[in-house]
């Protein structure tokens, strides 16, 4: 292993850099989202998707349908099954 020396104002940049990563790959429910229902016509990001799906288990993946991606401003988007919304807000 090699030891690295860096400034204080590197492990700044360092530590604003991760968070910025840490925070794309992070969605955050208040409350409101919390109470939400399942809406069956609801689209979600699929690059949302993919990532959060990223650890789920493998017989749940398979209920993204990506043959009915909707783009929408540039981005792709799909609707989701009820056990995959579950899985979403950790009531799986």
């Amino acid at each position: 292993m090699k030891t690295i020396v860096i400034t204080e104002s590197q492990l700044k940049v360092i530590v604003e850099m991760e968070k910025m990563v840490a925070d794309k790959d992070i969605t955050q429910f208040n409350s409101d989202n919390l109470n939400e229902e399942y809406e069956p016509e609801k689209l979600y990001s699929l690059e949302y998707l993919e990532s959060a799906m990223r650890t789920a288990p493998k017989y749940l993946k398979k209920y993204i349908n990506k043959t009915n991606v909707i783009e929408k401003d540039g981005k792709k988007f799909v609707r989701i099954p009820q056990v995959i919304y579950q899985y979403l807000i950790g009531n799986f």
